[in-house]
């Protein structure tokens, strides 16, 4: 079962921050609200900026999360604001490793896909030709449900705004005197339908993070941790997303009963907007080449996921 940690914008003039609240955290209890105290002059806005980045630094230092051991630890059972009755999808979010010493965690939240639209339902064999003759997607089984990647760009934007505002099932909603209230996006692209999956990197965007401020200062620093995050989602989800690989290496199938050696079970996407049109590329061209060192050097790597990328969407990429 999942429990979120708090986020709080706060739009001062035309300053913006985010803030990340955690359970010992005083900033908002009524002897210490930096609300009602905020700058009146540009050196004590300053100021207080610099005291938040500084305790978010420190916050980050003792921040830890539970490693899940299976699929059900990031399980979300209930969202504030939400009608279960409305939104019977299976979902899961949490933090997975994005470094080999554990210092580095990416938050992910994904949806299981939503069959309830019949037109990409091979059941009903009039509506599944009519898709086959237009090119639309029919499905007979869920193993070939494709698995859909979406990131923010920013650089340094969460893509929950993705999920929250754009192609994501969840629309956050507050009518004059009413209370706050969670509505299903009928557009989202779980119900293509897709397992959707929304990851908030590099670390130090959205809700992912260093305990030790290390922060990505190249591409391929975002990369490695991107892909050691995705062999580390893989394995957790590995039911759903991976199965055994047999290698064909100079015309002879190799590793055949070696369960080390997996690859990722369905087709597989890459999509984001913004400054994600520049990740996109880079991460392919990363994955790629892990890839080509995993069938060439198979023993050394226990860990290995083959990645087989079908193809990638960018919007508005830059």
């Amino acid at each position: 079962m999942l429990s979120l940690s708090c986020i709080f914008f706060h739009l001062p003039y035309q300053s913006v921050y985010c803030h990340r609240i955690l359970p010992d955290n005083d900033y908002l209890t009524s002897e210490n609200n930096p609300i009602d105290e905020y700058a009146t002059t540009d050196d004590t806005h300053n100021d207080y900026l610099h005291s938040i980045i500084k305790d978010l630094k420190n916050q980050s230092r003792r921040l830890d999360t539970h490693m899940p051991t299976s699929p059900d630890d990031h399980l979300v059972t209930s969202l504030p604001y939400l009608d279960p009755k409305s939104f019977q999808t299976k979902q899961y979010a949490g933090y997975l490793s994005a470094s080999e010493d554990n210092d580095k965690r990416i938050f992910y939240w994904l949806f299981e896909p939503d069959f309830s639209d019949p037109i990409h339902s091979s059941s009903n064999e009039g509506t599944a030709d009519h898709n086959r003759k237009s090119g639309l997607p029919t499905y007979d089984n869920t193993d070939s449900v494709p698995l859909l990647i979406w990131l923010n760009g920013g650089p340094g934007c969460s893509s929950m705004e993705g999920l929250w505002v754009e192609n994501g099932p969840f629309r956050l909603k507050k009518e004059k005197g009413k209370k706050l209230r969670i509505e299903i996006n009928p557009f989202s692209w779980h119900r293509m339908p897709a397992w959707l999956l929304f990851i908030d990197q590099p670390v130090g965007a959205g809700f992912s993070y260093t305990k030790n401020g290390n922060y990505c200062k190249s591409d391929e620093q975002i990369n490695i941790d991107f892909h050691h995050f995705l062999i580390n989602f893989f394995h957790l989800h590995s039911t759903t997303f991976l199965t055994n690989m047999t290698c064909v290496v100079d015309d002879v199938k190799t590793n055949k009963d070696n369960p080390s050696l997996l690859s990722v079970n369905r087709p597989f996407y890459l999509s984001g907007e913004s400054h994600a049109g520049h990740y996109i590329p880079s991460m392919m061209d990363y994955i790629l080449t892990q890839n080509d060192k995993l069938l060439n050097d198979i023993s050394s790597k226990q860990d290995g996921v083959y990645m087989e990328i079908q193809g990638g969407a960018i919007g508005n990429g830059w």
